[in-house]
């Protein structure tokens, strides 16, 4: 993942106000921001806890694509090696990749093309 970084003081990218963004982070006092890929990207911050959409919290793959769908959304990564990827998931919403289901949004995957798709109600 393209990724800045920010000061946790800042508080958290709002999903639903910014744009250009996959998701983010949140260790170690700073914030790490997840580009999408699209070549523009807007940061608009709110305060911690604030409701969000679906998002790539981490993934130890390339991001090749990224679509926004409501509150989900659809994803391409590519991997070099076996990997995992985190997705927060909201209330009502559900990952799968390759059509294998994870209700907690831990996905283990191997090398190679990882198709993630976030559907939410």
């Amino acid at each position: 993942l393209q990724t800045l970084r920010a000061p946790a003081s800042f508080g958290v990218p709002d999903l639903k106000a910014s744009s250009g963004l996959a998701g983010f982070k949140e260790e170690k006092g700073l914030t790490y921001i997840h580009l999408d890929g699209s070549g523009s990207a807007r940061v608009v911050f709110t305060k911690a806890g604030a409701a969000q959409p679906a998002y790539i919290e981490n993934a130890s793959a390339l991001l090749d694509s990224f679509e926004r769908k409501g509150r989900g959304f659809s994803a391409r990564l590519r991997a070099e090696a076996p990997g995992q990827v985190l997705v927060r998931l909201p209330q009502g919403c559900a990952a799968s990749v390759d059509g294998k289901a994870s209700k907690d949004g831990k996905i283990k995957f191997a090398k190679g093309t990882i198709n993630l798709n976030v559907d939410c109600e």
